[in-house]
């Protein structure tokens, strides 16, 4: 997992950096959660149960009596009142990764030690839904932050032992945890894990799976699985492979600069990317054509529109010298001439991502003519180079967890979020404010298509791949399941036993 290495201790997926570690669900529960066997479906965690008034303004969440943090402190409402309150306003600004999310809620209360009540400026669409999302776990208000990163405390099926930098975080059971099996019977079944970092070294980790040092490649952006998928089959017929649709990266522009002020040129360089070769170069080919912005029906997704849709659009044909035909005459109606143009692809260094940035950058340079120098930067200096916009092409990365337009979508294209680093105006702001309080299911995804629509029109953020993720368990691991999409609720491994 790179994961532990490149982010912690920070261990609170509120914060900016810590957003993106799922495998601290094990330390950590949510107030409601998804489903391990549903993508969708929302099923008690700390809540027990929960009620939406009729006009969507207001949410009660009955707690679960008896749930005790790690240190023993009970787990009561006031504790949910602090983070919920985290994120409608983030004591500081690293604490923003969930603060769209919140972003329609106008108080939080306890109404008695086991009942919160949240109150709405106006109806949300993805209130209810976000709550659920993996980053939305439960902190304890009463472990001050400094001893907080040494020793952290939760509520979740195990307990925090150690943490060695560039080693491994090591986790024990927790033998108070509220939740149990179908049968009644205690969970976690476990004793504990060991999560190893094995980072940007996919023989390294082939190796130590092969000769069991890893139980599992569960966790969060492994490296090794997928270009290895079919070598573990061979060597291990009993392993349990699964290969899961996970990141989707879009081909974004820098619209404040010329010559990505003019439409013509932005789907001129979109029609020059042979998508089908980009999703051949990296990682083994591995991944699912066509791209999409969020999961299509074709792969039981409720708002990504259907193939047949995305198909019919340009840079998406099935002739890629027609679309590079096309792609000159929109150059040469804007008056550019592509051998002109020095211009910087800006990619970023992570060995799951980075990949399709230097692919995509060699095709770019290799079929528009122009002079493209690549440059590559760690997250943190990535971020900063996006929004001091001296860039001119990029791609988005991420993973949806949960399917709803607000798990990921969202966040990239509504200025001074998350995930809009470059913080550009994609012009769909309107359209977002819109499905957000349509409360019909139906309504809400027509107009979640029409942003998809537009976004896809206006070549302003293009899907370009959609990337497949391996994960493999040895025979003797029992009761693990790869998620729907790129993380979920099954990075939480209480339901994990092994069977030698």
């Amino acid at each position: 997992m790179r994961d532990i290495r490149e982010w912690a201790p920070v261990w609170d997926t509120w914060n900016s950096v810590g957003g993106f570690v799922p495998f601290v669900q094990n330390i950590w529960s949510n107030l409601v959660r998804y489903d391990f066997d549903s993508n969708s479906r929302i099923v008690p965690d700390l809540a027990t149960e929960w009620t939406a008034a009729a006009d969507g303004m207001s949410y009660t969440f009955k707690i679960r009596q008896g749930v005790t943090w790690h240190d023993g402190k009970p787990f009561t409402a006031e504790d949910v009142v602090w983070n919920l309150n985290r994120g409608i306003n983030p004591p500081d600004p690293t604490i923003g990764f969930n603060r769209t999310k919140f972003a329609s809620v106008q108080s939080v209360e306890a109404v008695d030690a086991r009942t919160v009540k949240v109150t709405m400026r106006r109806p949300s669409a993805s209130f209810f839904p976000s709550v659920a999302a993996f980053s939305v776990l439960m902190y304890p208000p009463h472990i001050q932050a400094a001893k907080f990163q040494e020793t952290p405390v939760g509520t979740g099926p195990f307990k925090f032992g150690t943490w060695e930098r560039n080693n491994k975080t090591v986790l024990q059971k927790n033998d108070k945890y509220h939740l149990t099996d179908a049968g009644g019977g205690a969970l976690p079944y476990l004793d504990g894990m060991e999560i190893f970092v094995i980072a940007g070294d996919p023989a390294l980790a082939y190796s130590a799976f092969r000769t069991g040092r890893l139980d599992c490649g569960c966790g969060h952006d492994h490296d090794f699985v997928t270009i290895n998928s079919d070598r573990i089959k061979q060597e291990f017929p009993g392993a349990q492979v699964s290969l899961v649709l996970a990141d989707q990266f879009n081909l974004m522009f820098n619209m404040e600069k010329k010559p990505w002020d003019d439409v013509r040129v932005r789907e001129a360089f979109s029609r020059m990317l042979d998508r089908r070769a980009l999703l051949l170069l990296p990682r083994g080919g591995f991944g699912r054509f066509p791209p999409h912005h969020m999961p299509s029906p074709e792969v039981n997704g409720q708002w990504g529109l259907p193939d047949a849709e995305i198909l019919r659009f340009p840079g998406f044909g099935s002739s890629y010298s027609a679309e590079v035909a096309e792609a000159r005459k929109l150059l040469a109606a804007a008056g550019v001439d592509p051998k002109t143009l020095n211009l910087t692809f800006l990619g970023i260094i992570s060995p799951n991502v980075d990949p399709y940035h230097i692919a995509a950058h060699s095709l770019l340079l290799n079929n528009s003519g122009a002079n493209i120098r690549l440059v590559q930067e760690a997250s943190t200096q990535f971020n900063s180079s996006l929004l001091a916009k001296g860039w001119d092409i990029s791609m988005t990365t991420g993973g949806t967890s949960y399917d709803d337009p607000s798990a990921i979508f969202v966040d990239y294209i509504v200025r001074n979020s998350a995930r809009n680093r470059a913080n550009l105006n994609y012009g769909v702001e309107d359209l977002v404010a819109q499905q957000e309080g349509t409360l019909d299911f139906t309504r809400r995804r027509d107009i979640v298509y029409e942003i998809q629509r537009k976004l896809i029109r206006e070549a302003t953020l293009i899907p370009t791949v959609y990337q497949v993720d391996g994960w493999v368990t040895h025979a003797h691991v029992k009761g693990w399941r790869a998620p729907f999409q790129s993380v979920g609720p099954q990075n939480r491994m209480e339901r994990v036993w092994f069977d030698r």
